[in-house]
């Protein structure tokens, strides 16, 4: 069963009156997690207003990357990644205006309903279809794909890869530090420039809480 976000806005209750010097209360506006996959659920609250943001603004934030919640890996998995040696790169999503109007389709859309995966093998072997690498598309769902023996192929789609990967996506670095902590940083341009970032980049309080919560869930012996 594939993993479900719910985000609603309720209003709680408080006892008896809060007051502050513009004003007092009797209720406050929670933001209400929940994570649903097979047959458990994680559920977390906090009030958006302590912070000085708006429940509405919290909401569209989660919303914002719903996607990455409801099908990305968690934080730990990432560092299990990297410690085997893996080279991993992470896409850019801030685009400039000319790079989205690129990016848009025949019908004026920069969303895609129907996406593809594809991996290179030894620059040898390609594989083109609608598989994700995990088990569950693997032992579970329906998926197409076809697979190609062909090194020219191969060598271009990875070169283009290559080409794309240094100006539009983030390569993660895992560093260690003197106490034995590991830490992930992500290199990668703005500006014509490159950068390092400490924490995921273009990322707010909310978006880093909602991939903190995952985290905290029993998601890996659901796969």
């Amino acid at each position: 069963m594939k993993r479900i976000l719910h985000v609603s806005i309720e209003k709680w209750s408080i006892r008896g009156v809060f007051r502050i010097s513009r004003g007092s209360s009797s209720s406050v506006k929670v933001v209400v997690v929940e994570l649903e996959q097979d047959d458990c659920i994680g559920r977390g609250e906090a009030s958006p207003e302590r912070y000085g943001m708006e429940a509405d603004i919290a909401v569209a934030d989660l919303e914002a990357v719903r996607d990455v919640i409801e099908q990305g890996c968690e934080h730990n998995e990432l560092q299990n990644i990297l410690r085997n040696g893996v080279e991993l790169y992470e896409m850019n999503k801030t685009l400039s205006r000319k790079q989205r109007k690129q990016k848009k389709g025949i019908h004026d859309s920069s969303k895609a309903s129907l996406h593809t995966k594809s991996f290179v093998v030894d620059r040898e072997q390609v594989f083109i279809g609608s598989l994700n690498l995990d088990p569950r598309s693997i032992t579970e769902n329906t998926e197409i794909g076809i697979m190609l023996q062909s090194k020219e192929i191969a060598a271009q789609m990875a070169g283009t890869f290559d080409r794309m990967a240094e100006k539009k996506a983030f390569r993660l670095e895992l560093r260690t530090d003197d106490e034995g902590i590991e830490y992930i940083y992500w290199h990668g341009m703005k500006n014509e420039e490159e950068r390092v970032w400490t924490t995921e980049p273009y990322t707010g309080f909310w978006q880093r809480f909602s991939v903190f919560f995952i985290g905290l869930l029993p998601i890996e012996s659901q796969l």
